[in-house]
């Protein structure tokens, strides 16, 4: 069989692996070190996926991430520890026998390929015949809203366009496990954003087990299933976005997945609370507190306020009685108790 079933509609395109399960262990990687030189790149990082899972490599740059990524694909060598995928080890694998496809930031396109050539190309090097691989192709481009555009080359498609062709590409083999480094960094803001839906619609429809390296924390949020958050070459949290953000294990990671206000230090631990979590009292009544404006910030949908609380600078959002409020005001905030943080310092 094939990976697209040509006797069905092409907008129903069923991938050839089995289903969704709670089996950790389709992919893991165990206890990878990385060093060049005396410096330690990687330390003891070890995770698992599970087959059809969207996992995202989140981290500043210089915490290894796309080291991670190179070492996974086996673009990288000379490193401890061991790769797992599919019940086969392919620590030491070339990268073309180890079922992994990479979709790179800056597209690697072939010039002198149009677009449907470009995506054939991992077809044709496997000798599969022109009719099949045109089919297959024609399917893909078609997935990925790009079929109107088969005859034309990387010069004549946008970034948007350039992308798309090289992640059809890179499905178009069957990997078991997708990589993409970073896809998005070359292009604008709304494109950005664009993009970021398609990846995750095309990973839903194929249920290919993908894993993306990002600095951005909302892209990573917003499609992953799971995020391995990265801080000097070791994973701070590996959690589900919501308890990355809602249940941070320290204070870089409560940092890093947004805004945090410290409200006070106890032995060990932090008490700390999101903006989101502190809302502008109307008066001087029970459960609020006074505050002194700082600072306004106008950001389009809302207005960030900072403000001076008990001799720390918090800030929080403001709705619709922004216009009431001025910097050097004295204001009252009530702060939701049940949703203050305890994290480790």
């Amino acid at each position: 069989m094939h990976l697209f079933n040509t006797k069905i509609s092409r907008r129903k395109i069923y991938y050839e692996i089995h289903a969704l399960g709670d089996d950790m262990s389709f992919f893991q990687i165990k206890n990878i070190t990385k060093k060049y030189g005396e410096l330690k790149v990687l330390n003891d990082i070890s995770l698992s996926a599970k087959q059809g899972e969207f996992i995202s490599i989140l981290g500043e740059s210089g915490s290894g991430k796309t080291t991670l990524l190179r070492i996974i694909s086996g673009l990288e060598g000379q490193f401890a520890g061991e790769i797992l995928l599919k019940d086969r080890n392919i620590t030491k694998l070339s990268t073309q026998r180890r079922g992994v496809s990479m979709v790179f930031q800056d597209y690697l396109l072939f010039p002198h390929l149009n677009a449907i050539e470009n995506i054939e190309f991992g077809l044709k090097i496997r000798g599969v015949t022109k009719s099949q691989r045109y089919r297959e192709a024609k399917n893909l481009l078609e997935l990925v809203q790009m079929d109107r555009h088969e005859n034309k080359y990387p010069h004549q498609l946008s970034g948007g366009q350039k992308q798309r062709i090289a992640i059809a590409r890179a499905v178009i083999v069957k990997p078991l496990l997708l990589l993409l480094d970073e896809p998005f960094s070359s292009l604008d803001a709304n494109l950005r954003v664009d993009m970021c839906d398609f990846i995750r619609n095309i990973q839903r429809q194929t249920s290919i087990t993908t894993i993306l390296v990002t600095h951005d924390r909302e892209e990573a949020m917003k499609i992953s299933d799971r995020i391995a958050l990265l801080y000097g070459g070791e994973i701070a949290q590996f959690d589900e976005p919501v308890k990355l953000y809602e249940k941070p294990s320290d204070l870089y990671t409560a940092s890093f997945m947004g805004d945090v206000n410290i409200l006070a230090e106890e032995e060990g631990y932090y008490l700390a609370v999101r903006p989101e979590n502190i809302r502008l009292s109307s008066s001087d009544r029970e459960g609020c507190n006074s505050a002194i404006v700082k600072d306004l910030q106008y950001t389009g949908s809302r207005t960030k306020c900072k403000a001076l609380y008990e001799d720390k600078e918090i800030s929080f959002f403001l709705a619709g009685n922004a216009e009431k409020v001025k910097i050097s005001s004295k204001i009252y905030i009530e702060i939701d108790k049940s949703k203050i943080l305890k994290i480790k310092a």
